[in-house]
């Protein structure tokens, strides 16, 4: 373990200088899920993996990507240290969101806002996910060629935590068994649900009760689509008509 952290390490420090490659952001995304898997699973350690894990993306698809070959140097530098202090400040963020949580209550509960309880289970490692992968304001800093290069995570509209877990809790209180489809990948079963025109994927994990992602999609995805709308004398979604 002690050798894992140290190479960590090694290459964090070089991230801070403005230097690193493919094949050592690869690497950091490798130890950081060893850590992860190998020292009890700690929310810490899930949150560094998560978030080096889109910093890595975020290069691969900018400073290492076709449209990038022609920076400077100096700003390739620039752009390497930026992404490394951004996710710095979005991993904190996340520790910091895991403290007010300690002291307002759970999260990954529907009753913590004000909804009724479903057969569905959201960790807080899924949590942690959506928001930093489709938070509007860390997807801001995404660099312009990062998404030319096919690097462009949706984003919801509002909120840290609160969009996405009302609406993805007011979804699953309507949706059907057979409302689910395979994944085109994997053993996964996904939904697809449209609200206020806005389509969003959820995705269980296998066949279980457990939810592992959740996002508004960015594509003119139409396909088995369940239409839901705002109850609007309840805190629910029902079928649009």
């Amino acid at each position: 373990m002690n050798e894992l952290r140290n190479n960590k390490k090694k290459i964090l420090i070089r991230l801070s200088k403005g230097c690193t490659s493919i094949d050592e952001l690869t690497q950091l995304q490798r130890i950081c899920n060893t850590i992860y898997k190998k020292n009890g699973k700690g929310i810490d350690d899930f949150i560094n993996a998560a978030a080096f894990t889109e910093l890595s993306k975020r290069l691969k698809s900018s400073v290492f990507g076709e449209s990038a070959k022609d920076y400077p140097s100096g700003f390739v530098k620039y752009c390497i240290a930026g992404e490394y202090k951004n996710t710095k400040s979005f991993i904190q963020s996340q520790k910091d969101l895991l403290v007010i949580v300690k002291e307002t209550g759970d999260i990954t509960s529907p009753k913590f806002y004000g909804l009724d309880e479903c057969d569905f289970v959201i960790s807080l490692e899924c949590i942690i996910h959506i928001v930093l992968r489709h938070n509007p304001i860390i997807n801001s800093f995404i660099n312009p060629d990062s998404k030319i290069q096919g690097h462009n995570p949706s984003s919801f509209s509002w909120g840290v935590v609160t969009e996405p877990m009302m609406l993805l809790f007011m979804s699953l209180k309507v949706l059907k068994k057979e409302d689910w489809i395979s994944a085109q990948i994997g053993k996964n079963l996904i939904c697809h649900v449209s609200i206020n025109s806005i389509v969003y994927t959820i995705i269980r994990k296998g066949s279980s009760n457990e939810i592992i992602s959740f996002y508004p999609r960015n594509d003119k995805h139409d396909a088995n689509v369940i239409r839901l709308k705002r109850n609007p004398d309840k805190m629910e979604m029902i079928l649009e008509n």
